[in-house]
């Protein structure tokens, strides 16, 4: 079972793999969304292409959540200093400037690609919309309330 403390060792050191319950919520959820779009593009036509850009997508977008997560859990922390702010705006605009670049790239790459990419960048917001909807209908009892 993933823990909150779950480690991965890479070489020499640890890399924290995921963190709290909702981020490996979203994570799992990004997964199959991933895996259910990657079937359905294999029937495209430049299919290879498409499944290259949705799994940089989908690894970008779990990257800019757990980044999000962790920008968002210092903006509410009460213990913060000036340079905690600072870099969490850095982390934020960063992001955002990474993202530029990696649609512009792709965009001027391959249009199979960029919509790949587009694709996976929006799993995580899609992910949390169903939640949301089943949430409100009943239909699932996770508790993730966004």
């Amino acid at each position: 079972m993933i823990t909150k403390n779950t480690t991965i060792l890479i070489g020499l050191g640890k890399l924290k793999l995921l963190g709290s319950k909702l981020e490996i919520f979203v994570v799992k959820r990004i997964t199959v969304w991933f895996f259910i779009f990657s079937v359905f593009g294999l029937f495209l036509e430049n299919r290879w292409y498409l499944l290259l850009g949705l799994f940089v997508g989908a690894a970008f977008c779990i990257f800019r959540f757990r980044s999000y997560a962790y920008v968002f859990q210092r903006a509410t922390d009460k213990e913060i200093g000036k340079r905690s702010v600072v870099k969490s705006i850095l982390i934020f605009s960063g992001n955002q400037l990474l993202l530029i670049v990696l649609l512009l790239i792709f965009y001027f790459w391959n249009r199979w690609i960029f919509g790949g990419f587009i694709g996976g960048v929006l799993l995580a917001p899609f992910v949390i919309v169903v939640n949301c909807i089943t949430e409100v209908l009943g239909i699932t009892n996770n508790h993730f309330f966004i």
